[in-house]
């Protein structure tokens, strides 16, 4: 196996974890890598790291730039990006020893476009193997296409996420300018791009029962703080994949599920807010005409009970009601 796997790696603010990041990926068994650091504006001493392993490592890159996002960040590196395969590490994250050789190994003995390995989840102490709901194993174009249009909707614990991080992906596809993240969606950019991807590859092999990467929850996390304009980023992500995704009625009825799922996390993003601006956002939300349409089209069918209940309040138009559901104390 000499082809080589380019390695991109944002980095922001990350000194507490990006040393044994680094290290995770610089020690890997499989040694034909291009491992692309591009530092996004870090005002700790990320850069710092960045470049000390960059002295001691030939096959890193090392960018610095102004702060432009991960998504933009990605973009960048996906662009200057000289290997036969993709694979993204988050800077707080790690991996284990073998994940490049194991990976691609796969995709080269089944000539996969994607693989996908399962993953460890750390949140402080407690760490959790993450389980998948599929087959483990060679999944031809039929079947490609049937792990994507459950991608659209499919929220479950054990679902396939649509993580960068746990994807190993043939450079090729990205020869398509339009598959890139959108700098324009500040949280789930992933979910955007991989639901994209996944309708485009012909072979998926899916490593289940293997946990290669370590996914750490940061008590920072953007998602655990307000985030203005999250509906229209939504909003955004409904007509992107409007626009991209095949014209089915069975897709069409995933995205009107999938519009709205995404609108109770938008309101439990308003909950973080200040009184005034929840009250903002939550009308935004709920005189949203698409989301009524959803509504009445599919949110009474193939739904959790909870998103049932709320589907049938938001066509019933009880906005007073859901909004005091939402601002009771949890």
């Amino acid at each position: 196996m000499d082809k080589r796997i380019s390695v991109i790696i944002p980095v922001y603010n990350a000194e507490t974890s990006l040393k044994k990041c680094l290290d995770s990926v610089c020690t890997q068994t499989y040694k034909n890598l291009e491992i692309i650091l591009i530092n996004d504006g870090s005002q700790d001493k990320s850069l710092e790291i960045c470049r000390t392993y960059s002295a001691g490592d030939s096959r890193i890159v090392l960018l610095s730039q102004e702060n432009s996002g991960p998504s933009a960040t990605r973009n960048r590196a996906i662009d200057m990006a000289t290997g036969d395969y993709l694979a993204f590490v988050d800077s707080d994250d790690y991996i284990e020893p073998n994940m490049a050789e194991r990976m691609l190994a796969v995709a080269t003995e089944y000539d996969s476009d994607i693989v996908i390995c399962s993953f460890f989840e750390e949140d402080g102490e407690t760490v959790r193997k993450h389980c998948f709901s599929y087959r483990n194993g060679f999944y031809d174009e039929e079947a490609c296409r049937n792990v994507a249009i459950d991608l659209i909707d499919n929220n479950s614990r054990a679902r396939i996420p649509p993580y960068s991080c746990i994807r190993l992906v043939r450079k090729e596809l990205f020869t398509d300018p339009s598959l890139r993240y959108n700098p324009k969606v500040k949280r789930s950019e992933d979910y955007l791009l991989w639901t994209q991807v996944h309708f485009r590859i012909k072979s998926m092999y899916l490593l289940g029962d293997e946990p290669l990467y370590h996914y750490v929850y940061n008590a920072a996390s953007i998602t655990k703080s307000y985030l203005p304009e999250y509906w229209p980023m939504c909003r955004e992500l409904y007509a992107e994949l409007q626009q991209k995704l095949p014209h089915t009625a069975q897709i069409s009825k995933k995205l009107q599920a999938m519009l709205i799922q995404r609108s109770l996390i938008a309101l439990h993003n308003a909950v973080l807010a200040d009184g005034r601006q929840f009250d903002s956002d939550a009308q935004e939300i709920l005189d949203d005409k698409e989301l009524i349409r959803a509504a009445w089209r599919v949110g009474l069918f193939k739904n959790s009970t909870r998103a049932k209940i709320y589907a049938l309040l938001v066509m019933l138009r009880m906005k007073f009601l859901i909004k005091r559901i939402f601002l009771a104390p949890k």
